[in-house]
């Protein structure tokens, strides 16, 4: 099982993880994306996603604009390796 930490932006996402990314010895932009269906957050193509690594902690991002002026928004993502975990959690 892994745990990934989950970073919400408002914007400039994909330039905070290129940043956050060069500071760090070890660390990488893994994949970045955009969602290809509309969502609550917007129509296709405008929400982004990306996954990164700091050093040897894992993180993900999206990039889906602001809920409210200030994002309170944090979430833990759980990588499972079977359905077992999935069940189990």
């Amino acid at each position: 099982m892994k745990v990934t930490q989950h970073l919400w932006f408002e914007k400039d996402m994909e330039a905070a993880v290129r940043f956050y990314t060069s500071l760090i010895p070890g660390s990488a932009v893994d994949w970045i994306s955009a969602i290809p269906a509309d969502s609550p957050s917007g129509p296709a193509g405008t929400v982004r996603l990306a996954a990164f690594t700091l050093g040897d902690q894992r993180y993900m991002s999206i990039a889906a604009g602001a809920l409210d002026p200030f994002n309170h928004s944090f979430s833990i993502v759980v990588e499972c390796d079977s359905q077992a975990e999935i069940d189990r959690l």
